[in-house]
């Protein structure tokens, strides 16, 4: 196993340096514990949430079943760079497990939808955190984290999230004015969408203004509520928006330090490199479009 997952786990601490290394550092409070804590509630604050209401009606679209066809492509897809969560599990782990039983995943993946139910063994990430140079290494703020996610459960996501996208394509819920995160779309497409703007309005001698908006940790601060309320007005098939919404509960991050594991709950945001994270925000941000 850490041969196999060696090279990824490089990629990964490239461009920062090891929790391990990080911690070497004292802090006010004099021990790694503390500072990994200190850094958790710092980055991903225990905010109370109010209980999801389930807000399904009778005369919403049946469920149909995920594709056998659609797994074995995303299998065969899966990015032999990234690096596994802490279950251990890569890429080819993975595609000999579908290899040697192909209706073993697509069974049990199957299943979840009908008990609303996405495994709590799926929802624990490890943080990977980075600092660039010349930051306050004692201050949480400078830090900015990745967190390694179960790779079954990722996979999960990535049929889920298949799921999602097809049925919001097929009723139009997708609007053109999105060019991120979106299949077939890119910059090139927005830019060329903003000069042809720009071009009507001089042509027409009309004044006009470009706003641009950074949105500072758009995917660490994605609200949990506004997620399932997206998808309870999508009118999203009901199995597939209750496994949505056991996906969003009981979440947690935790950091590995000398001494023990210390853990937070996430109650807010979508994972960085989340399989899910890019097709949550399109949901929610496609209310600012529609304005």
């Amino acid at each position: 196993m850490r041969h196999t997952c060696q090279q990824q786990y490089k990629a990964i601490f490239r461009a920062g340096r090891p929790s391990s290394d990080l911690f070497q550092q004292s802090t006010p409070a004099g021990t790694e514990l503390s500072f990994a804590q200190n850094i958790l509630e710092t980055l991903d604050p225990d905010i109370p949430q109010a209980p999801f209401i389930d807000r399904t009606a009778s005369s919403q679209p049946n469920d149909n079943p995920f594709s056998s066809r659609k797994l074995r492509k995303i299998i065969k897809e899966l990015n032999k760079t990234k690096a596994p969560g802490y279950d251990g599990l890569d890429k080819i782990i993975l595609q000999q497990i579908h290899s040697a039983s192909p209706e073993l995943l697509m069974e049990m993946f199957n299943k979840y939808p009908s008990l609303g139910f996405f495994p709590t063994s799926f929802k624990t990430g490890v943080i990977v955190l980075f600092s660039k140079e010349g930051n306050d290494q004692n201050d949480p703020k400078f830090y900015r984290q990745v967190s390694l996610l179960p790779s079954m459960g990722k996979l999960l996501e990535k049929v889920m999230i298949q799921h999602l996208t097809y049925f919001l394509k097929t009723t139009r819920q997708l609007g053109p004015k999105q060019f991120a995160f979106k299949e077939g779309v890119s910059i090139g497409h927005a830019l060329d969408s903003l000069l042809t703007t720009i071009d009507s309005h001089k042509r027409n001698k009309m004044h006009g203004a470009v706003v641009s908006i950074d949105i500072k940790g758009a995917f660490n601060n994605l609200k949990y509520s506004s997620i399932v309320e997206k998808l309870s007005n999508s009118q999203c098939p009901p199995k597939i928006q209750s496994l949505f919404r056991n996906r969003l509960q009981d979440r947690n991050v935790i950091i590995p330090t000398n001494e023990e594991v210390t853990q937070q709950p996430q109650t807010r945001g979508c994972p960085q490199v989340s399989c899910s994270g890019p097709a949550l925000w399109n949901l929610v941000a496609e209310e600012a479009f529609e304005q």
